[in-house]
């Protein structure tokens, strides 16, 4: 079944936005025509891009949190890993906390579009990344239902 691109209640409001629109739409496309190997009753991450700028050290990750369970998640708290797959360099593990005030509902086949910062060491200089430079996963979840 094709996964639902949505943002966090608490972005609903910024739907109005062109930008966001067409990030949104871009992303639903790109889930629309690709084929992804979830794993099956849990949360997946998926990493579309990564921003990283050297002055802050930070890598900003857009992403999207799936919902391959068979329930509608109300929450989410996990570990994100991430690592390059062809650098020497690291992507620091970062806990996420989503509660249901931030979310508010993730339904089956529904995928959360995310923004997220993330330290990095190691790298010299401001670069973009897509999903083909960067792998891992989540772990430690935990799920509100």
């Amino acid at each position: 079944m094709a996964i639902k691109i949505k943002v966090a209640k608490v972005h609903e409001s910024q739907l109005g936005d062109e930008e966001i629109k067409r990030e949104v739409s871009e992303v639903q496309e790109f889930f629309n025509t690709t084929d992804f190997q979830y794993s099956e009753g849990t949360i997946n991450f998926v990493m579309l891009r990564g921003i990283y700028t050297h002055v802050k050290r930070s890598m900003l990750i857009v992403g999207v949190y799936v919902n391959k369970t068979d329930k509608c998640i109300h929450g989410i708290s996990s570990e994100l890993n991430l690592k390059f797959k062809n650098l020497n360099a690291q992507i620091l593990t970062i806990e996420t906390m989503f509660p249901e005030e931030f979310i508010g509902k993730l339904d089956v086949d529904e995928g959360l579009l995310i923004h997220i910062d993330v330290p990095v060491i190691g790298l010299d200089k401001d670069a973009i990344f897509n999903i083909n430079d960067i792998s891992g996963g989540l772990s430690n979840v935990k799920l509100i239902i």
